[in-house]
């Protein structure tokens, strides 16, 4: 469900006129599929895979590609293979904020650049420090035997023949298109909005991109119609609804402890 989150705020981004959390994917060991879940990601939003990065090793170091990674425009930046502890006053900062001052590279020139751009982390039992815990979103991934599993045990591999990866860039359009039908949900449904903020740094707001793109988990059911517009909304909620659950059937992805209902606004 996270994952699905993580995509509709890719989608959204451009219009989502405020800040957003990073998505931190979190395994208990290696070859969980974190990297290829970022991948899978931005072949459906974008067309294209994720360019990985490595973690920068210091402040200084977390500035320049921050910088470079704004100035370039870059919608979609991945930092992989994280260890230990995850701690950067700097990633914090780009996080919770709309623009930033960056330095061209080699030069004493200042460029203001709006922060458009959705950050994800990748690591194995990392620690985040307090303000990174409070500004990310984690999806958590699990194994008992990860190192020893067998590509051609997995739903995908043994149902279409083909690696997740490939069976997403065949099936693009159709995809993207269920990520559509449910933002079409949420607006047929009244564009619901959470009761309670989920994340103290991202408040409510304008469809702030926490509430906006986690919203379809509870969509409320279609009433019975009493008159020929609202049978005709409630056949096309039926036919989201259908797309809604096959996009869930095809990535079967680990739910995590950190999103909370709607109705709850309660972890």
């Amino acid at each position: 469900q996270v994952f699905i989150s993580m995509m509709l705020t890719l989608l959204l981004r451009p219009a989502i006129d405020g800040v957003i959390p990073c998505f931190f994917m979190r395994g208990n060991s290696p070859s969980l599929g974190k990297g290829l879940l970022t991948e899978i990601a931005s072949l459906i939003v974008f067309g294209r895979r994720a360019g990985l990065v490595s973690v920068p090793k210091n402040d200084s170091e977390w500035q320049t590609r921050l910088d470079a990674s704004l100035m370039k425009g870059s919608e979609f930046g991945v930092i992989d293979n994280v260890l230990g502890k995850l701690d950067s006053q700097e990633f914090a900062s780009v996080l919770t904020s709309r623009v930033r001052d960056c330095r061209v590279l080699g030069s004493s020139e200042i460029r203001t650049m709006p922060v458009n751009t959705v950050f994800a982390v990748n690591g194995n039992n990392v620690d985040l420090d307090g303000d990174l815990t409070e500004r990310s979103v984690i999806i958590q991934l699990a194994h008992k035997d990860a190192p020893n599993r067998n590509i051609e045990d997995f739903h995908i591999q043994k149902t279409y023949g083909v690696s997740p990866d490939i069976f997403v860039e065949n099936r693009r359009a159709q995809l993207l298109q269920d990520l559509i039908n449910i933002i079409c949900a949420w607006k047929n449904a009244g564009s619901p909005r959470r009761p309670k903020s989920l994340m103290a740094k991202y408040g409510l707001g304008k469809e702030s991109s926490v509430g906006l793109s986690t919203l379809f988990l509870r969509l409320p059911s279609s009433c019975t119609p009493t008159k020929p517009q609202e049978r005709r909304l409630t056949k096309k909620s039926k036919r989201q609804s259908h797309s809604l659950k096959r996009c869930g059937k095809s990535f079967q992805i680990a739910k995590h402890s950190h999103l909370p209902s709607l109705t709850s606004g309660t972890p």
